[in-house]
């Protein structure tokens, strides 16, 4: 859930003269950068949806200190994706507004995976979709235990 306060904070620091950090990385193309940026930090904040609704439903405390954060960075990021050219973090940032509407409609619907769940797919529709990383199959994991002198069930294989 960092990832949001991050990309702000990356841009102040090109304000005060510090080259613009990772954001100047990108040069051509930054804003087909930005949005796998943006795509890569919506990934992230499903997760972290997803381990709140691992969370027992009863305790609404425990998924209300989750929640909040991730509903500002969600808003905060659907933000920076409608003014990729933003110049500073005041320019993305959300309003006292809406932070009392994150606070109130999550606190609401704390104890309901369901509406959770519907919550954010209505909030980040708009926003763009990364590939999730890819993960070593279990083929390759067996490949790997070979050429190290195991065996695919990592049993040690006699070197010739």
């Amino acid at each position: 859930m960092t990832s949001v306060p991050v990309r702000r904070d990356v841009e102040a620091g090109r304000q005060r003269g510090g080259g613009g950090g990772a954001l100047a990385a990108l040069g051509r193309g930054a804003g087909a950068r930005l949005g796998q940026l943006v795509g890569i930090t919506r990934r992230h904040l499903a997760d972290a949806l997803r381990f709140v609704l691992i969370l027992p439903p009863r305790e609404t405390g425990i998924r209300r200190f989750c929640l909040w954060p991730l509903g500002m960075a969600v808003l905060t990021l659907r933000r920076i994706h409608a003014a990729p050219a933003f110049r500073s973090g005041q320019d993305v940032k959300i309003s006292r507004r809406n932070v009392r509407a994150v606070t109130a409609v999550t606190s609401l619907l704390a104890r309901s995976n369901g509406a959770l769940k519907l919550l954010f797919e209505g909030l980040t529709r708009d926003l763009p979709r990364s590939a999730p990383a890819a993960a070593p199959s279990a083929e390759n994991l067996g490949d790997r235990d070979a050429e190290r002198g195991h065996g695919r069930r990592g049993e040690h294989v006699a070197e010739p």
